[in-house]
């Protein structure tokens, strides 16, 4: 969280992406916090953070002529910890994609056999997200 709560913490943090993303050739990064908003001053400064990193890889493009690298997020499919853990409009509005983290929905917790992630559930599944 120390890498968040100050302007300098995340202007260090996107640069140091930059430099390492540029030098091992990967093409973004997919930040996965799990979970932004506790405490609740992190919900912000985890948009400040997704804000500050789309400018310097917009910076860095224009220095480069090349495209941007792509910013992800991972994100919680359930839609209790989304609104309590991002600004989800500002969020969106600064990464490229979103991945869901959808691996967890049935397990040994489970009293019935299912898919891991099933794309639909089933009838006697009341497990609601």
């Amino acid at each position: 969280m120390k890498v968040v709560s100050t302007d300098r913490g995340r202007k260090s943090f996107a640069a140091s992406a930059v430099n390492y993303l540029r030098a091992y050739g990967f093409d973004g990064l997919d930040i996965d916090w799990e979970y932004p908003g506790t405490p609740p001053e992190t919900k912000q400064n985890f948009t400040i953070l997704l804000q500050t990193i789309r400018a310097e890889f917009e910076e860095d493009a224009r220095r480069r002529q090349m495209a941007p690298l792509l910013l992800s997020v991972a994100a919680p499919v359930s839609l209790s910890q989304m609104e309590a853990g991002y600004e989800i409009q500002e969020v969106t509005s600064l990464v490229d994609f979103v991945n869901l983290m959808a691996y967890d929905f049935h397990g040994s917790w489970n009293k019935i056999t299912s898919f891991n992630s099933p794309l639909y559930s089933r009838l006697n599944d009341t497990r609601t997200l």
